[in-house]
């Protein structure tokens, strides 16, 4: 049974799903020739504890490590500017992600369901969060750049421990359901840049109380803080988000 590979210098590609559910696969070297890797190289690779990026390519592909249920620790190398659709979902142990500076995006799915996840520090090059991206993770607190533009839906929804929530000031979108079941998340400021709060974006965080809503949203959906019972919002008087509250019977402040 394949416990470990290498890979050869001479190597310049790796094709599409070339390792994928090799169940005794526990160790992989990738070497700097390798400028392609396919969607979904190592998923399921249920006992992968141990690989590395190479600094030759500058994106994480599709389901690159998905169900790499042992895979505790990885390094994103500063070449890389995007991580791809689901590329690490369905890692339950991975609880170390050290980021490329040079990200610019993070696809849908990509860190879905990653459990042991308490943490991540975020490049300030980061300009979009994809739908599902940290859905159901176990993050405990998140600073989302300002270069930040867009948050997908669902992005950290059923986040059950994130407590600590810090949005950026350059955020003009955010999806529905953004932040749904976040149970621990007890205060939250709107940027600014923000206009519009959907359906469900900030529903069920049943710790959540104060939230602090500028001027500039215009828009709020009658779901935004669906079963989040406990909210008071401040706003400034005569704003939208002070109408919202009045006609939604939530306790308000100027």
């Amino acid at each position: 049974l394949l416990a470990g590979i290498t890979i050869p210098n001479s190597v310049t590609t790796i094709g599409k799903q070339a390792f994928r559910s090799c169940k005794s696969l526990v160790s992989a070297f990738v070497p700097n020739s390798v400028t392609s890797m396919g969607d979904g190289v190592f998923s399921l690779c249920s006992k992968l504890k141990t690989v590395n990026i190479p600094e030759s390519i500058d994106a994480i592909g599709v389901q690159l490590f998905s169900g790499c249920s042992e895979l505790e620790r990885i390094v994103i190398p500063n070449n890389i500017k995007s991580i791809g659709y689901s590329a690490f979902s369905y890692c339950p142990a991975l609880s170390e992600v050290c980021m490329s500076s040079n990200v610019e995006m993070i696809d849908a799915y990509a860190f879905y369901t990653c459990t042991s996840l308490k943490s991540i520090i975020l490049p300030y090059s980061l300009k979009s969060i994809g739908d599902w991206a940290f859905y159901g993770s176990g993050l405990q607190s998140i600073i989302i750049p300002n270069n930040v533009v867009t948050i997908g839906s669902s992005a950290f929804s059923a986040c059950r421990v994130l407590s600590f929530v810090i949005l950026s000031g350059s955020l003009n979108k955010i999806g529905k359901d953004a932040f749904s079941g976040c149970f621990a998340l007890k205060w939250l400021v709107i940027p600014g840049s923000l206009t519009s709060i959907p359906d469900g974006a900030f529903s069920y965080c049943t710790a959540l109380k104060w939230v602090f809503i500028p001027r500039s949203v215009t828009t709020i959906s009658v779901k935004a803080f669906l079963n989040s019972t406990n909210v008071i919002i401040y706003c400034p008087a005569g704003s939208y988000a002070e109408t919202f509250a009045i006609n939604n019977g939530i306790p308000y402040f100027n």
